[in-house]
């Protein structure tokens, strides 16, 4: 990866800034030798600027931890529903004749946990159906014998299955709207530590008990929190979603409180490990993302005291890291100042109204900021902190796309096009900015044909394709064929040998048993001579009808 990359980096090394990714120990490894190499071609104390790992794989990261501690092991439940049907169209019709339901299951994610909230809401609403379905083929003795309806024969009899998987869905949503926020390329990391935190504390507020979560106002007091049972809510008390209460309510009479209260412990381990994880590997945890609130618009116009002190510790840490010059601190900050004084006053409201969802960052500060001389040195550290990368939008994007495109046995070919169509009203700005050009229209009209043409060409390729299977047949037979013959070949050599030893024995030894033997090994060997002849004449035939294919 290293060498590859080097390759491909035809930049002074001293102008990266960062190296963004997933976070796979392999990463960090190359991120440790580039450091080094860094360190090297410039000098010891210049770095890359370190924000941690992808922020939105850790989300779903955290998110797999959760669910890991809860124990529930939904992910086995959602890939069963899917696989009962996979690949099984009589089983789906015998599905639909039975219970008159045309909805199946979605498929599961097993590494985008996140994006499984369609998969649960579906199974929800599947799951009296898929009940009934199986009781029918268990009655009528057609149970398929697979690991999949052996599964959901055994979740069955878990009366809290409803509950925990509207509490699997109800933390789900929490995490959901950053997700989906920060799967954009432009620069959000000034916002990302904010964020967080807001979603932190919304998490902790159905599991944390009042008093402590005084103490995690800021991100500081988060980091520190001490997850032990004395700050911890009791069982009854967890906030497990109101919809896993509706739940719990409804089958209240069938479950004993020993399994309530067991089925409320595990919600809290489930919200205490997706916090957990969050603090220990998400950016929030790095000094540099929590001290980045200076660049928000609404921030620098509403506090500017927090934004200054804020800044100095941005400069700090980037000076540690040598990326900016000691020397140069106190002039940025008093361009900050007499920037704010003269052009964040004046455009007040500009700032105020920014919104991320149709604005960009690097727009609006290159436009207020960036095209004057008086803030050089002030831009110069903005310019680089825009350019830091939040996450792998880009690849998180893209597969909620597949995702929204795909339906079930959908072919690559169908998906490559659609994600084409997808992409390129996205880029030309949305359906209404589309030219119907002529050409369109006839592409359109030519549909059917392409469409028949298609068929045919599908039809070739099987014919083809079957030939080939059947050549490929004829010749393992052939040389079966042709081992056979070499076999019998060398039997009839050994059995002619053996005989004429024997003769020669019997002459030597004027004793009849020898010649007896040597005249039945002799009969032997006729007899396969025969058997060689009619194979020749097959594999001569085999030779032929192989020629003619």
């Amino acid at each position: 990866m290293l060498e590859k990359l080097q390759d491909q980096l035809d930049v002074d090394v001293s102008k990266l800034v960062q190296l963004s990714m997933d976070g796979p120990n392999v990463n960090w490894s190359l991120y440790k030798i580039l450091s080094e190499d860094l360190q090297k071609r410039v000098s010891t104390n210049f770095r890359f600027i370190d924000i941690g790992s992808c922020g939105l794989h850790t989300v779903h990261n955290a998110f797999r931890a959760g669910h890991n501690a809860s124990e529930w092991d939904l992910g086995h439940w959602f890939s069963s529903l899917s696989w009962l049907f996979k690949d099984t169209p009589a089983r789906r019709e015998d599905f639909t004749t039975i219970t008159g339901s045309t909805e199946f299951p979605l498929d599961h994610c097993a590494h985008r946990w996140v994006e499984n909230i369609p998969v649960a809401e579906r199974a929800l609403k599947v799951w009296p159906h898929i009940r009934k379905f199986i009781q029918h083929m268990q009655m009528s003795k057609k149970a398929p014998r697979t690991k999949s309806f052996e599964s959901l024969q055994a979740s069955m009899k878990d009366e809290l299955l409803v509950a925990k998987v509207e509490s699997f869905i109800s933390i789900a949503k929490l995490v959901q709207t950053f997700l989906v926020k920060y799967q954009q390329e432009a620069p959000l990391l000034p916002f990302m530590a904010h964020d967080l935190l807001l979603m932190i504390q919304s998490l902790m507020q159905r599991f944390v008990t009042i008093e402590a979560l005084s103490y995690c106002k800021s991100a500081a007091g988060l980091l520190s929190f001490d997850f032990s049972e004395k700050n911890l809510n009791a069982p009854q008390n967890v906030d497990i979603g109101f919809k896993a209460k509706k739940a719990l309510s409804d089958i209240a009479k069938n479950v004993s409180a020993k399994d309530i209260l067991q089925f409320r412990i595990e919600c809290r381990e489930f919200l205490r490990a997706v916090v957990q994880k969050l603090l220990e590997k998400s950016p929030i945890k790095c000094k540099l993302v929590r001290n980045l609130k200076w660049m928000q618009p609404k921030a620098i116009v509403e506090d500017l005291n927090g934004c200054l002190k804020q800044l100095e510790i941005t400069l700090s840490c980037l000076v540690a890291i040598n990326r900016v010059n000691s020397d140069d601190c106190d002039t940025i900050k008093s361009q900050f100042l007499q920037w704010h004084t003269s052009v964040v006053s004046e455009n007040s409201y500009v700032f105020q109204s920014f919104d991320t969802s149709s604005q960009r960052l690097d727009t609006l500060f290159k436009e207020h900021l960036g095209n004057s001389t008086a803030y050089a040195e002030l831009w110069k550290v903005t310019k680089s902190l825009l350019l830091l990368s939040h996450g792998q939008a880009q690849v998180e994007r893209g597969f909620s796309v597949n995702k929204e495109t795909m339906t079930i046995n959908m072919l690559e070919r169908t998906l490559i096009a659609k994600r084409a169509i997808c992409d390129h009203l996205s880029s030309v700005g949305g359906l209404s900015a589309i030219t119907v050009t002529s050409g369109m229209l006839m592409a359109a009209a030519c549909a059917r044909s392409k469409y028949r043409a298609h068929l045919e060409e599908v039809a070739e390729e099987e014919r083809r394709q079957k030939l080939k299977r059947k050549r490929y047949d004829e010749f393992e037979e052939l040389e079966k064929l042709k081992a056979k013959k070499a076999r019998l070949e060398k039997d009839i050599s050994s059995l002619t040998d053996s005989a004429d030893k024997l003769a020669e024995k019997a002459e030597n030894t004027n004793c009849h048993k020898f010649l007896i033997e040597s005249n039945a090994l002799r009969r032997s060997a006729k007899d396969k001579k025969e058997s060689v002849q009619k194979l020749a004449a097959e594999i001569e035939s085999k030779v032929k009808e192989i020629g003619g294919l």
